[in-house]
């Protein structure tokens, strides 16, 4: 497992997720994916692809660059 620094994008992507009050299940329902997917993308297991970014971008109304800082 890859152990993550709180800047990078599997950090980003859980905490814009919890502000937003979504649990892993709600996302995982809203992008259409098993929502260990989306646990495996929040502890940097997989990496998310541009496309899948960019369902968060519209989905949380965040910019990209944020995902990316």
């Amino acid at each position: 497992m890859v152990l993550l620094l709180e800047n990078d994008i599997a950090s980003r992507l859980r905490i814009i997720r919890e502000k937003l009050n979504y649990t892993q299940t709600d996302l995982a329902k809203k992008i259409n994916c098993p929502y260990s997917t989306i646990s495996r993308y929040e502890t940097g297991v997989m990496k998310p692809s541009y496309d899948i970014l960019d369902l968060y971008r519209k989905l949380f109304n965040v910019n990209m660059n944020w995902l990316f800082s």
